[in-house]
C-alpha cells in the first residue's frame, strides 16, 4: 500500500504518522507541494494525507501553490481516493468542498475537544473518548461542507468532519510529537506547550490506523 503525504514546509512533517504508516508495513511518499511536480499521479495512491503549515488557506496571492493543491485535492476526492486533511490540509479540503474558511479564535497547545453523536461509528474517530485533549496550532478554521457530517467541536468551533465515507478534515494535529511542538514554539517565540505527548501519540495513532483501514489495509 502506498500513501501520499502533502507537506507544506520542512517543520510541518508527517511526524508520528510516518512512524505509524511504516509500522503498518505501508509506504509513505512525501511531496512538498511547493515543488511543481508530484512524485507520481496523486490519484494513483491508496490514500492521501494533507498536513499542516503556517500559510492560511486563502493566501494564494502569497502562495500560488495553494491553487494547485486545491486541484490535487479535487482530483483525488473525485477519484474516490481516501483523503485526510489536517489543520491547513483540512482547511484546504473544506475550501475545495465549498465550505467557508477564515480567521477563527486562536487555539495553541492542548485544548479539549468533544465528539459529536455522529462520531460514534466513524471509522477514524469512533471509539475515542467522548472528550479528549487535542494538540492545536491554528488561527484559521473551517465551516462544515454541504452534506458533510460534523464529528468534533471545541469551544472555538468545528474540529472535524467527514464528507461521504472516504474524506475527513481535522483542525487539530494528531501527527504532532513533542519535538515538532517545541520547534513551532521556538519559531513563534513561545514556551513549548505542556501536555501528555505519549498519550497524544497513542490517540493520533488510532486515528491514523483507522484511516489506513479505510484505505484497504488490514491491521
Amino acid at each position: 500500500m502506498r500513501l501520499l503525504a502533502l507537506v507544506h514546509q520542512p517543520d510541518a512533517p508527517p511526524g508520528t504518522y510516518a512512524e505509524v504508516v511504516l509500522e503498518a508495513g505501508a509506504e509513505l511518499v512525501v511531496w512538498d507541494v511547493r515543488e511543481p511536480e508530484a512524485p507520481a499521479e496523486p490519484a494513483s495512491f491508496d490514500g492521501v494525507i494533507a498536513f499542516g503549515g503556517s500559510p492560511h488557506p486563502d493566501q494564494e496571492h502569497l502562495h500560488p501553490w495553494i491553487l494547485a493543491e486545491l486541484e490535487v485535492l479535487r482530483a483525488v476526492v473525485g477519484a474516490d481516493v481516501p483523503t485526510l486533511g489536517i489543520c491547513l490540509g483540512g482547511e484546504l479540503l473544506a475550501r475545495m468542498l465549498g465550505a467557508p474558511v477564515g480567521p477563527a479564535p486562536e487555539e495553541i497547545g492542548f485544548v479539549e475537544v468533544g465528539l459529536t453523536e455522529e462520531a460514534g461509528d466513524d471509522p477514524l474517530l469512533g471509539g475515542l473518548p467522548p472528550r479528549f485533549e487535542a494538540f492545536q496550532w491554528h488561527r484559521y478554521g473551517f465551516g462544515l461542507p454541504a452534506g458533510a457530517t460534523p464529528l468534533a467541536r471545541s469551544r472555538a468551533g468545528l474540529q472535524a468532519f467527514r464528507h461521504g465515507n472516504r474524506v475527513w478534515g481535522l483542525q487539530f494535529h494528531p501527527e504532532v510529537d513533542a519535538a515538532i511542538a517545541a520547534a513551532w514554539a521556538a519559531d513563534d517565540d513561545r514556551a513549548p506547550p505542556g501536555g501528555d505527548y505519549d498519550a497524544w501519540r497513542g490517540l493520533g495513532a488510532r486515528i491514523c490506523r483507522g484511516f489506513l483501514e479505510v484505505c484497504g489495509m488490514r491491521l
